[in-house]
């Protein structure tokens, strides 16, 4: 049977890595979350209205300094807290939001207020305040919205842009020691609620405190109904988070709704192909049509360099080529730096991958007859020859792209009209001369017999793997 009522909450779309979580902030996280979800789900459980669940979890949340919202929001470039919120009635679809506050405590409550306390659907700036005051609503001083991390976070990224840091706000307290529990996680975090309740009501908001280092009274999709927040009874609930000016542009959460009820589609169904629009228009545009986000490699990858042709040459005697060919689009990383670092990860995972299989490889007793030693010697082998061909300075291999992520655009420009004819006479001259390459095959032997690796084992792994030539 269905649930009687249910409620999801999100803490924003940041990524906090695992290596700069502690133990001790990762219970903190987490305490918040169940936190939240338990006091939306006491309200539920006794009857409540989903919205009034929706606006006391995002309270919550708006004073808990973990999450970009409220108390612990993001500064913008020019050291203020602007705050935006919105809220939604699945029954009825009536809607509130504000954007830009400074002072009101809790914007998710204003933005209901909005909704059910005035005509409009989303105030702004000091208006938005000077309607906070009219209800009586809690107002602050811009400094209770301050936080170290928060702060420590702008002054970051202003210094990478060289840009100017603003004074410390006023009323803010004292420079604090460094504490580096806290990551800079949720650059764009937003917190949102989305509950359904026992009268069969759906409700969603959202409230956020922007992007760190946001410009010139700039606004996200939080705010914007249809874009950051929606629910309608029926059919579906949506509070989002993300980059809002990609999340504006697709109508995020309308759009959600939409495929479900017009299409027929299930919620994840429907959210993911929304998503997949929004990483269209949002950097890489060829993230649906690469099939990136199915994770399906015959669309993202080159399937005759990645499948096809290694088959082919180990068919013929096995060498082991280069990894999987993808597509890479260098244009858009930060700089040759990345980009270097980027091709320096084919050659780096096969040294790796081959200091595994020379570690599996000396755990075994191959003296004693384990099928399993030969067959990780030519695993290991194939990863050395695999690594020495991605240190040739050939187009279409990693060396190739590590230094020409040095050379100026024109010259890389140049360079990109005969990639694919040099891959072509490369693999050519592989095929027709193999003898060429025979110091590269002498030095991954050497490379595994650095790991321990014995040459008979590597032999009888190719004697193996070639079964079609087994003697009858």
């Amino acid at each position: 049977p269905a649930p009687a009522w249910s409620i999801v909450v999100h803490g924003g779309a940041g990524v906090i890595e695992r290596a700069s979580l502690t133990p001790e902030l990762e219970a903190q996280y987490r305490t918040a979350m169940t936190d939240a979800v338990q006091e939306g789900g006491a309200i539920l459980e006794r009857g409540g209205a989903a919205l009034d669940a929706v606006e006391a979890v995002i309270q919550r949340m708006e004073d808990d300094p973990l999450f970009n919202a409220g108390r612990g929001a993001v500064f913008t470039a020019e050291g203020r807290n602007e705050l935006d919120a919105s809220i939604m009635d699945g029954r009825t679809r009536a809607a509130g939001a504000v954007a830009g506050l400074t002072r009101t405590r809790h914007p998710i409550t204003l933005a209901r207020r909005v909704r059910e306390q005035s005509r409009h659907v989303m105030l702004v700036g000091e208006g938005a305040e000077a309607f906070a005051r009219t209800q009586d609503l809690e107002q602050v001083a811009p400094s209770y919205f301050f936080t170290e991390r928060r702060w420590r976070q702008l002054e970051e990224n202003l210094r990478r842009d060289n840009a100017l840091i603003p004074a410390r706000p006023a009323g803010a307290p004292a420079p604090e020691a460094r504490n580096e529990t806290h990551p800079d996680d949720h650059q764009f975090g937003t917190v949102g609620v989305v509950a359904f309740d026992t009268h069969g009501n759906l409700a969603a908001g959202t409230s956020t405190g922007g992007t760190t280092a946001k410009r010139w009274g700039r606004v996200g999709d939080t705010p914007v109904i249809g874009a950051g927040t929606y629910a309608q009874n029926g059919v579906c609930g949506v509070s989002a988070t993300g980059t809002g000016e990609y999340f504006i542009r697709i109508g995020v959460a309308r759009a959600i709704c939409a495929r479900v009820e017009l299409n027929g589609q299930d919620v994840q169904r429907a959210a993911d192909d929304v998503i997949a629009e929004v990483g269209a228009i949002g950097g890489d545009a060829s993230v649906v049509g690469r099939g990136y986000l199915t994770l399906n490699p015959l669309r993202y990858a080159n399937p005759f360099l990645s499948i096809v042709l290694p088959l082919v040459f180990l068919a013929l005697g096995g060498i082991g080529f280069p990894g999987g060919a993808v597509y890479l689009r260098r244009d858009l990383l930060r700089g040759p730096a990345w980009s270097a670092a980027v091709s320096a990860a084919g050659p780096a995972a096969n040294l790796l991958c081959m200091i595994a299989l020379g570690a599996a490889y000396a755990m075994l007793d191959a003296s004693a007859g384990s099928p399993l030693a030969p067959a990780l010697a030519l695993l290991a082998f194939l990863q050395a020859t695999a690594l020495l061909l991605n240190l040739l300075p050939v187009p279409g291999l990693d060396r190739f792209g590590i230094l020409e992520a040095a050379l100026p655009p024109e010259a890389r420009a140049g360079l990109a009209r005969f990639s694919g004819l040099a891959m072509i006479v490369f693999l050519a001259v592989i095929i027709a001369a193999p003898q060429l390459l025979a110091p590269l095959w002498q030095a991954a032997l050497w490379l595994c017999q650095v790991f321990s690796i014995d040459r008979e084992a590597i032999a009888q792994g190719f004697d193996a793997f070639r079964f079609w030539q087994a003697g009858g």
